[in-house]
């Protein structure tokens, strides 16, 4: 159970529907923005301390019906314990069926979609010692494991190292770059660095 403090009284408060009101202009399209309004409606959520989260799956919640005005009128207003609760939760807002309101989806539940890729670009190859970098972190690379783990692995620590390493030495002034690549080389590992898994 979670306990929760502030202007709620102790509950966990989620407020979904439809408000007939935006927060700023850019919220609507081809419709009239009152910004008066908008100014009441932000004074209510900071008041009464609720949150929201940032939406995902399109900018407006409301098409009218020639399909010309577009807004964002329909919000989850979720308390502030609430969102500390599920700080990773997700909203969505789903294709227009039909209604003129497109559904909302709150999801509590964390997505992982996995390990970021490792991303390689042809032009770093032309920058100078770079290739002599990526040659001598992969040199001391040792992983006793099935081939496939061992590339996984491997892309996983020679990432690192450009990380750490390379972006280090962009940064250094011009003169001093020839003579510091050595040491930069010496974050992927003084010695021959050996993985186990």
């Amino acid at each position: 159970m979670v306990e929760a403090t502030g202007r709620s009284g102790g509950l966990l408060c989620v407020f979904v529907g439809d408000f007939n009101e935006v927060r700023d202009a850019s919220e609507r399209l081809n419709s009239d923005f009152v910004a008066s309004n908008a100014e009441v409606f932000n004074r209510f959520i900071n008041y009464a301390e609720l949150c929201e989260y940032q939406m995902g799956g399109g900018s407006f919640t409301y098409v009218s019906e020639k399909g010309d005005k577009f807004s964002k009128i329909d919000r989850v207003l979720v308390c502030k314990d609430f969102k500390d609760c599920w700080p990773g939760a997700s909203l969505n807002v789903l294709p227009k069926g039909c209604s003129d309101h497109r559904p909302l989806v709150l999801s509590m539940i964390p997505m992982d979609y996995g390990h970021i890729p490792f991303r390689f670009f042809n032009s770093w190859l032309e920058i100078p010692g770079f290739v002599d970098f990526v040659e001598t972190c992969c040199g001391r690379f040792h992983f006793h494991r099935p081939p496939d783990l061992a590339l996984v692995t491997k892309f996983r620590w020679l990432k690192i190292g450009l990380r750490n390493g390379w972006r280090l030495r962009r940064r250094l002034p011009p003169y001093m770059k020839q003579t510091s690549i050595k040491s930069v080389v010496g974050i992927c590992g003084s010695s021959k660095t050996t993985l186990s898994a």
